[in-house]
């Protein structure tokens, strides 16, 4: 959280394997500003692209269309491939709608709502694998957008390797704006928490914006754990090409609210999820139809 909590990036890189494009991601482990910080970095890295390759069997199996594949490890520099997702993440997709008119008009609630059903798809398949992956640090940088505007989970548990390996905590690896109170407050990982951040996300959809904008990370922590949550603005102040006659508004808020819920028991399943996103796609479809 601090300047001095270790920080876990990746320098991602478009490149060609087979004649596919692939995204190599260059793990970067700490700040570099020198080669001696190069050098650290580097040797970080070894011990995560060991436990990568302890999982990189499971890893490799998973295929799902709304999950991203897992292709490979390369040790020389530290990186993992996976599949290309040629609109990059969510967060810069909505980035682009907040600063582009033409990438706003693509931005109907139609598409926005089948996003949702795609990384709510995604984390279902996740969860309901016979060992259940909880992804630990779903958010909207990680999920992924490809050419036909499908979205993709993506680094799951990724978070847990990069502690393991490296000994930092949630807190310390985990960007705050998504972690579910229970996190916060040093409790361990479950689904329900990575419903909690799946909400976060659905507020990000509705309003284009970076969840609490800049807050300070310690006093977010204060205002979660005692119950606060993001402004839900009202439909006015919403953008989108087709938002005054998105009829499904107020369902929409009402499934995001119960998803961020402070008890993690009132949280509903990413099935349920899933179920309430596509009837919301199919009544806007009719209404939008007449």
């Amino acid at each position: 959280m601090s300047s001095q909590s270790l920080a876990h990036r990746f320098g991602v890189y478009l490149a060609e394997w087979f004649s596919t494009q692939v995204a190599v991601k260059v793990l970067i482990v700490g700040h570099v500003a020198n080669a001696s910080d190069a050098q650290r970095a580097l040797s970080l890295s070894v011990p995560i692209l060991h436990k990568l390759e302890a999982e990189a069997s499971l890893l490799a199996s998973l295929r799902h269309p709304n999950v991203v594949n897992f292709l490979g490890i390369c040790h020389d520099p530290p990186a993992i491939l996976t599949e290309y997702c040629a609109r990059g993440s969510l967060t810069e997709v909505l980035a682009a709608g907040r600063t582009d008119p033409a990438a706003a008009a693509q931005l109907t609630w139609a598409r926005r709502l089948a996003m949702a059903v795609n990384a709510a798809s995604g984390m279902l398949y996740l969860h309901s694998r016979p060992a259940p992956i909880v992804h630990r640090d779903l958010k909207s940088p990680n999920l992924l957008v490809d050419a036909n505007w499908t979205a993709k989970v993506t680094d799951f548990n990724l978070s847990k390797i990069l502690e393991d390996a490296t000994h930092s905590s949630s807190m310390a690896a985990m960007n705050p704006r998504w972690l579910a109170p229970e996190l916060m407050m040093g409790q361990r990982a479950t689904k329900a928490s990575d419903v909690y951040a799946f909400g976060i996300v659905m507020w990000e959809l509705m309003t284009w914006h970076l969840p609490w904008g800049t807050a300070n990370p310690w006093q977010l922590v204060s205002h979660v754990t005692a119950g606060g949550r993001l402004e839900v603005p009202p439909r006015q102040a919403l953008p989108g090409p087709d938002t005054a006659t998105f009829v499904g508004l107020d369902d929409y808020v009402a499934l995001m609210q119960r998803c961020w819920a402070q008890a993690p028991a009132d949280r509903p399943g990413f099935q349920e999820i899933v179920v309430q996103l596509r009837g919301l796609m199919e009544q806007a479809a009719m209404a939008w139809a007449l």
